[in-house]
């Protein structure tokens, strides 16, 4: 009787014990993985504000916006191309240029005004767009309230500067012949990279097709913001046909299914949040960098450098990039490297981000660089791997990587009616784009280096775009909208400096 009845307590509490050991595993892992820790507050490293670094004659650098401005309008920090190189129309040259209002050059060709969102393709003077993704948010056409910029948005043309010379006519057959023939594209930044991806495969549409496709749900609940996005040669353009009078001279091994033309993936602060947080502990030992750098309640899509090189060296058939095109700065702030937050600095402690953001530029281009060196070595030594064959000829692909200008936002786009004519600085802080140009300037003033690092170039041609807070997105005020020749003023320029800057030096 006793032992029955102690059985049948014993059955009893036995739910009660798994409902207890589920809970206590729940708290546990709330704990570990979910809940907010408290955390002892800790002086961030100590850091030089970037007002005071130290510029010389001989080692030119800026310590304001407005000096950075100008050493970019003189020319005077060369960052690109080789030590004596004579360019038919460098950045600065480029971009020391005015935007100019074209009216239609054949009058009823668009519409008279917006009724639709997709009207803003034609406005654009696209054929289509090959990409399907947040295609109305691209082009700026997603809400109703703003379809009055339009057709005046899509009506500026930048005109580049006097000392321009040889920058030629856009043709999209002749850039699809260069990104099948001399190497592909491949995008590396965050989400206003994306926009110039989305742009690229309006310009070249309809000869190329975009991946994934987001008009599938599937796609949609099974893809990122990280995921990669592809645009490949279309089968049923005329250039892949043999029938053309000049087709296209494939590289052996190249597929039109496979190889892609140009690929973007979403890298926002260079390197994997590890290596950051490990090259925080080698430089600054003292400071708990793992519990203390991040906020990682904020969302961050990026990845090691080491796998973004390793798509730019991939080998046929999955890979055929000569240039890969990188940029960042956006996500640089103290909002997300929470350990440097101090509301009584300026910018909110915005200058230690800088100070870090420093030393890991200079390891990413030492890095880089001597990845691209030793590709360069091997490809010598294996016979074929990086050649083109052209006619029944064959030349060497020299990889290139091209640092674009990150482009800050406008405060108060929407009250904009037009272009400036010249780049406003802001008064005071919103997000960090009042701090923009100083990881702009760190990037170009390391490059300034031509014999350590000849094949990487930063390009500053961000002067179109600050000229423009008219040619954002809808619903905010750092993203470029497709169409309004800033994002495919980038396509042009760096088209132009790889063929033609850089093929004349090979």
């Amino acid at each position: 009787m006793l032992r029955t009845r102690i059985s049948g307590i014993s059955r009893r509490r036995a739910p009660l014990r798994l409902y207890a050991g589920i809970l206590a595993s729940l708290l546990l892992a709330c704990y570990y993985f979910l809940c907010t820790k408290t955390l002892t507050p800790v002086d961030p490293p100590p850091y030089t504000p970037f007002a005071s670094r130290k510029c010389t004659p001989r080692q030119p650098c800026a310590r304001t916006e407005l000096e950075a401005l100008n050493l970019d309008k003189q020319g005077n920090l060369r960052s690109f191309g080789s030590p004596n190189q004579t360019l038919s129309c460098s950045p600065s040259a480029y971009s020391n240029g005015s935007w100019a209002f074209r009216p239609p050059s054949r009058p009823g060709t668009v519409p008279d005004r917006m009724r639709d969102p997709l009207d803003a393709i034609k406005f654009a003077g696209f054929e289509g767009c090959a990409s399907s993704r947040l295609v109305e948010w691209a082009l700026g056409a997603d809400v109703k309230e703003q379809w009055g910029r339009w057709p005046n948005v899509t009506r500026w043309e930048w005109v580049p500067g006097e000392g321009c010379a040889g920058l030629e006519q856009w043709e999209k057959e002749r850039m699809v012949r260069h990104l099948v023939e001399e190497g592909g594209w491949l995008l590396i930044g965050d989400s206003v990279t994306g926009n110039h991806f989305f742009s690229l495969s309006c310009l070249l549409y309809p000869h190329v097709i975009a991946t994934p496709n987001y008009n599938n749900p599937i796609v949609r609940l099974t893809t990122d913001r990280g995921s990669f996005q592809h645009l490949y040669l279309n089968p049923a353009s005329p250039l892949a046909s043999p029938l053309h009078p000049n087709p296209l001279s494939f590289t052996p091994g190249f597929s039109i299914l496979k190889t892609p033309l140009v690929t973007f993936r979403r890298v926002d602060v260079l390197y994997s949040k590890a290596e950051l947080v490990a090259m925080h502990e080698e430089w600054y030992p003292g400071y708990p960098s793992r519990t203390h750098l991040f906020n990682n309640k904020e969302r961050l899509h990026t990845q090691s450098v080491e796998e973004a090189l390793g798509y730019l060296t991939a080998p046929l058939p999955y890979g055929n990039y000569a240039t890969m095109i990188v940029s960042t700065g956006g996500h640089w702030r103290t909002t997300l490297f929470k350990g440097y937050a101090d509301g009584e600095k300026e910018g909110g402690g915005i200058d230690g981000v800088v100070a870090f953001y420093e030393h890991v530029a200079r390891r990413w281009v030492r890095e880089v660089q001597e990845r691209l060196s030793r590709e360069t070595r091997n490809g010598d030594e294996r016979e074929g791997e990086s050649m083109v064959v052209i006619g029944g000829g064959s030349r060497r692909i020299t990889k290139n990587v091209v640092i674009r200008p990150y482009l800050p936002g406008h405060d108060q786009c929407r009250e904009a009616k037009g272009v400036l004519e010249e780049v406003e600085l802001m008064e005071y802080e919103r997000y960090n784009w009042r701090h923009i140009w100083k990881f702009n300037h760190i990037f170009e003033t390391l490059l300034t280096d031509r014999q350590a690092y000849p094949n990487i170039h930063y390009l500053p041609i961000d002067r179109p775009g600050r000229l423009r807070p008219d040619a954002h997105t809808a619903k905010d005020c750092l993203h470029v909208m497709a169409g309004a020749d800033v994002l495919e003023g980038w396509t042009r320029y760096i088209w132009h400096f790889v063929t033609q800057e850089l093929g004349a030096r090979a």
